[in-house]
């Protein structure tokens, strides 16, 4: 009895110095409240890195479901590629829609899961526990039938553990926690693809014989121009060369071409035509008549002064305000000279040409890589033959915007070599010529521009015309260059070889993927 008093009392008296002494009470708080800051620590580590791991998990489902629509395994032409073949079960032989299945569901984990950083969630290399789902098909139209646009509905979800998990405490995530990014919707368009009118403005002067440093050795400007125009021809008409490159393009799509030279071909393959209205005789230098003008233009034996007299013999302000009458039909000009050495050369062939459609693919490349080159530069001939041409509206009921709902897009592409000009002689005699500068001065290229605008339809979105150029193999300087820039503004280009006038020309024409975009909505598949 007496034992069990003392050792009471001994407790008794020191819990009471314990009370009665301040040193070390801290550490008891900190002790008794250790726990409970863990456990805060826990929810703020773990909840900051589910909401983290959250917007890290959507982002990557949203490019996932981008990466769906634009590979679009099940609804593209070209079903079995590399990527499909490769897929295997080691337990039986899958058929092609089970390859394609298993080959999006591969892009959609792939892709989704260097966003969110799934290999951190790998213990002892345990598989991520992610899950996928998806669903593709084509896109109702407005009018309820189906579309060629491809959408895809894309889900998802992970099991992220928990990185501070205390087993059975108020104050902690579950030892895992599912991570849903809901549905996700994208969209490939391939309905509203505009018809594109291309009407390449080339060259074919005599220096394009040579290669792009002036020499003869080596692949020559215009053999580098034909192979770029076969690639460019392959680009806009070859259909099922886009569907492989996951591309959409119209089946309307129509190219021409305008050689130049001293003159361009119209509707005759013998003549060319210097496509200018001319001053009235009594104000032209020396009453120098139309046939003597002609002779001064097509013969180098009718002295080199005979093409600046023209130049000033021209009515510059006549020339561009006939554009506006320009529609696509041969036009009658005072001045045609036979094919020579200063005109696209002796030939008989066809120098300009229009349309070439789907069906005309081999034989335009056969025709422009058949074409020869000769004689001196004068640009402005064949853009004012070329731009009359590009006037030329597609009368198929099935290319109208009323029927395509939307309006064609027609570009005007110039490439040069060279500066306007007979030959280094006459220029160091007589100066630069300046017929193309003044009419691009005087205004020719926005009349152009503005004429081609006049052909879209004002119901449906405008497409506006667009006109470029690019100097091959040679820096414009001067007067010259200053008038390419306020003539094509933004679309000027350079290029010395064969892969940057391709890229040049792929540029101007606007070759860019159709690889998908967002919605914020459910769209209408076609068969659901």
């Amino acid at each position: 009895m007496k034992k069990g008093f003392y050792f009471t009392a001994a407790c008794y008296r020191a819990w009471r110095q314990f009370y009665k002494n301040e040193r070390g009470v801290y550490t008891v708080l900190m002790g008794l409240l250790g726990f409970v800051l863990i456990g805060l620590v826990a929810l703020a580590v773990d909840g900051s890195g589910l909401l983290l791991d959250k917007a890290r998990f959507v982002q990557g489902m949203e490019q996932a479901a981008l990466a769906l629509v634009a590979e679009n395994n099940a609804n593209r032409e070209t079903k079995e590629h590399s990527d499909i073949k490769r897929q295997s079960d080691p337990n039986r032989k899958l058929n092609l829609s089970e390859r394609q299945d298993k080959r999006n569901k591969e892009l959609i984990a792939g892709i989704t899961r260097v966003y969110y950083l799934g290999n951190t969630y790998r213990p002892g290399n345990s598989k991520v526990k992610d899950d996928y789902q998806y669903q593709c098909d084509f896109v109702l139209r407005n009018d309820g039938t189906e579309g060629r646009s491809v959408a895809c509905e894309v889900a998802g979800s992970f099991d992220r553990p928990s990185w501070l998990y205390l087993k059975d405490a108020p104050l902690s995530f579950e030892k895992t926690n599912k991570i849903s990014s809901g549905a996700i919707y994208a969209q490939k368009n391939r309905d509203d693809v505009a018809p594109l009118d291309l009407m390449l403005v080339s060259d074919f002067t005599g220096s394009m014989r040579f290669n792009v440093n002036g020499g003869k050795d080596g692949k020559s400007k215009i053999d580098i121009l034909k192979s770029v125009v076969r690639n460019l021809s392959d680009d806009l008409l070859d259909e099922k060369k886009a569907e492989r490159e996951g591309r959409a393009i119209s089946p309307y799509n129509r190219i021409g071409f305008t050689a130049f030279a001293f003159g361009a071909q119209q509707d005759s393959s013998s003549y060319c035509d210097l496509p200018y209205l001319l001053l009235p005789r009594s104000k032209r230098p020396g009453n120098v008549a139309d046939s003597d003008l002609r002779e001064y233009a097509r013969s180098s034996a009718a002295g080199q002064y005979g093409p600046y007299l023209l130049e000033k013999s021209i009515d510059y302000r006549a020339t561009i305000e006939n554009i506006d009458k320009f529609s696509g039909k041969t036009i009658s000009y005072p001045l045609s000279i036979p094919k020579g050495d200063r005109c696209l050369f002796n030939d008989n062939r066809a120098t300009t040409r229009y349309w070439y459609g789907q069906k005309d693919l081999n034989s335009l490349k056969n025709t422009f890589s058949s074409l020869s080159v000769n004689g001196a530069t004068l640009a402005s001939s064949g853009i004012l033959v070329g731009a009359n041409y590009l006037m030329d509206v597609n009368t198929d009921p099935k290319a109208q915007p009323s029927e395509l709902k939307t309006n064609t897009q027609r570009i005007l592409l110039i490439l040069s070599d060279g500066k306007d000009e007979l030959n280094a002689s006459a220029t160091k005699d007589y100066g630069e010529l300046s017929i193309t500068p003044k009419l691009i001065e005087g205004g020719m290229c926005s009349k152009i521009q503005k004429k081609l605008d006049s052909l879209q339809d004002p119901k449906y979105a405008q497409r506006r015309s667009r006109v470029a150029f690019v100097a091959f193999g040679y820096p414009p300087e001067g007067r010259q260059r200053d008038a390419w820039l306020q003539c094509v503004g933004k679309h000027y280009y350079r290029a010395d070889n064969e892969k940057e006038l391709l890229d040049a020309f792929r540029r101007i024409i606007g070759l860019e993927e159709e690889v998908g975009h967002s919605l914020n909505k459910k769209p209408k598949f076609s068969r659901r």
